[in-house]
């Protein structure tokens, strides 16, 4: 995959080197940023292919069609999770701001919950939808409730579950940054105040 980068027009001071010392520090910066997205793609893959496998083996369906829908569930649920971390976060930083000596620059994943929850329901019934122009088939989505109310909430408790799971797992992993990086801050002011 290739990331766009911005055009570049070399001003007149620059040599062909410097030129491409420039570019190819912004493509490192690039790459860096990309690559939590990549770690979180992968993720979402494998917990989308073990679901897959659960479907298959719970309702002896076929393992491809499973995978199809199961990824298109999973990618649209890490986009409903995505704008509402992204928007929980703007929040708490702004709180951050406003206040002076906040402990920390996340909070508690129990606010996290009630929206994974959504984004679970949200990305199934997208994701099925996707899966649906895709496969060729017509799931019901959410209306399977109708039809078979027991397969819905074994389809969906799946969902949730391993949604939480995931989500769980991204949070745990930014606390431990978050803790990291106060650490390296605190030892840094520790050997310049020393």
């Amino acid at each position: 995959m290739e990331l766009p980068l911005p055009a570049e027009s070399t001003p007149p001071g620059l040599t062909g080197a410097t030129a491409t010392r420039s570019l190819d520090k912004r493509l490192d910066t690039a790459l860096r940023l990309a690559r939590p997205a990549a770690t979180r793609a992968a993720l979402v893959v494998l917990v989308s292919t073990i679901v897959a496998l659960l479907l298959t083996a719970i309702h002896n369906d076929s393992f491809a069609t499973n995978w199809i829908y199961s990824i298109c569930v999973g990618f649209s649920c890490w986009f409903f999770i995505e704008v509402g971390r992204l928007t929980i976060l703007r929040r708490v930083r702004r709180r951050a701001q406003q206040r002076r000596g906040v402990r920390a620059l996340l909070p508690s994943f129990r606010w996290f919950v009630p929206w994974v929850i959504v984004s679970a329901l949200l990305g199934y019934e997208v994701g099925i939808v996707f899966g649906n122009s895709l496969v060729g088939q017509k799931a019901p989505g959410l209306g399977l409730f109708a039809t078979n109310p027991r397969a819905l909430a074994v389809i969906l408790i799946i969902t949730i579950v391993s949604t939480l799971g995931v989500t769980f797992w991204w949070f745990a992993c930014a606390r431990l940054a978050e803790s990291e990086a106060r650490a390296e801050i605190a030892q840094l002011l520790k050997s310049v105040l020393c």
